[in-house]
């Protein structure tokens, strides 16, 4: 056996004694290696594991449930053999000590991954003529250059970006599941940041020209890769789609990346062609199509004849507001929607008022270029919010949007799933086809 070899098995047997029916786990493993990764494989696998359904419906007086074995190939013992090394953790391999302890913790809680929040810059040729800061912010594991060989690590970086309302977390749990699959990840913030949201009236076109860019380029600066797989959710998806079909030839001098060493900021550019696999996630693109949202928004107040989405962006412009949260411009819409929008994320009244018009407009069109990408993964949903109109899609995304994506890109796929426009993205059948298409 190899120093992380294990094995786990469950069983269920009845007790002649005490005339029950009784479970037990049995997890063996060689060495600490292999027993802390046999431990870890059933914490991964504990619903399957620790299901006492199943042990009460086995129906035999001895049977063998579940059973697994890391062998010489399973990625878990390599992984935790690496983290585990001697090469890493010397004498403190046998010594029993607090630094072992920690090291094994590590592993079981999964604290391995490293973050590192990475700034970039916009131009100053912004609609309001300043630069602006983002920031990215890289998730992976230090594993050791001969396990980065074997499996062929962080070939290619994975770009995760929210919706509107977000924040630089929002795939922070995601992000990290797929590190612990061996990617280099880099969450974005096109929106939501300290930066662009302190009085900065930024438009759709700003993050298309600028935001977009000058953060794909960071991304590519910062990791040294030209090429990346992208996962965008709502406006990360459809603003990243927009942007790289106006850049996706590349483009010199698109912003700036920290240099540590220096202490200043150095201009930095967007390589050709950077995204392989492109998912995108509740991606809006005409919202022609009604939606539970877009009802209320084009909805007609007697009083005043105007659609109530228009009415709110006006209110909102009359009161000087520069970046707002979700509740005040919601909150002018309906009292539910008040209630289960609460967020403190901002984004510019610009780009509120951008998809406000996109949700009323009933006639309006999209384009994309096929060298967007080389393939195209979309997921729709079909879970209305509730309180609100329920018209087949995801609550703010009707499915026509997703199906014309689908139509307009070649070698692409489409998925869609019961879920609304908020939850669609944790969803974990979504997850796994994304893994399961990342990890090719």
């Amino acid at each position: 056996m190899g120093p992380y070899n294990g094995f786990l098995e469950t069983d269920v047997f009845h007790n002649s004694i005490s005339n029950l029916d009784q479970a037990r786990i049995l997890v063996y493993g060689f060495n600490i290696q292999g027993t802390v990764a046999a431990v870890k494989r059933l914490i991964n696998a504990q619903t399957l594991y620790l299901d006492m359904n199943s042990y009460l419906d086995a129906g035999a007086d001895v049977k063998s449930l579940h059973s697994d074995i890391l062998d010489n190939d399973d990625k878990l013992g390599l992984q935790v053999m690496d983290l585990l090394s001697q090469e890493r953790l010397g004498s403190h391999l046998q010594a029993n000590d607090e630094v072992l302890r920690r090291a094994v913790q590590d592993v079981y809680y999964d604290n391995n991954v490293e973050v590192a929040i990475l700034p970039v810059k916009t131009l100053s040729s912004t609609s309001y003529g300043e630069e602006t800061q983002l920031r990215t912010k890289n998730l992976n594991i230090d594993y050791s250059t001969k396990y980065k060989d074997v499996f062929s690590l962080y070939d290619t970086p994975v770009v995760m970006a929210g919706g509107i309302y977000s924040n630089l977390d929002v795939f922070a749990d995601f992000g990290g599941e797929l590190v612990e699959d061996g990617h280099d990840v880099w969450l974005i913030e096109i929106t939501g940041g300290p930066d662009e949201e302190d009085n900065t009236p930024y438009t759709y076109e700003d993050l298309e020209d600028y935001y977009v860019p000058a953060l794909l380029a960071g991304v590519q600066h910062y990791s040294g890769s030209d090429t990346v797989n992208y996962v965008g959710h709502s406006n990360g998806c459809r603003s990243a789609l927009t942007s790289l079909s106006k850049h996706y030839s590349g483009e010199d001098d698109i912003g700036y990346a920290f240099n540590y060493s220096t202490g200043t900021w150095d201009s930095i550019d967007l390589k050709a062609n950077p995204v392989d696999k492109f998912f995108g996630i509740a991606c809006p693109t005409t919202l022609n199509d009604l939606s539970g949202s877009s009802e209320q928004q084009r909805e007609i107040n007697e009083e005043t004849r105007m659609k109530k989405g228009d009415e709110a962006i006006l209110k909102l412009q009359n009161d000087n507001e520069v970046n707002i949260d979700r509740e005040k411009y919601v909150g002018q819409l309906n009292l539910l929607g008040y209630i289960f929008a609460r967020t403190k994320d901002k984004i510019s009244l610009n780009l509120q008022d951008f998809y406000n018009d996109l949700a009323i407009d009933e006639l309006s069109s999209f384009n994309g270029d096929q060298n967007v990408a080389q393939e195209y993964f979309f997921y729709g949903g079909t879970k209305g919010y509730f309180g609100l109109t329920d018209y087949g899609g995801d609550g703010v995304v009707p499915k026509s949007d997703l199906i014309l994506l689908n139509g307009t890109f070649s070698n692409s796929r489409l998925y869609f799933y019961p879920k609304n426009h908020g939850a669609l993205p944790d969803y974990y059948f979504l997850q796994e086809n994304i893994k399961g298409e990342l990890n090719k």
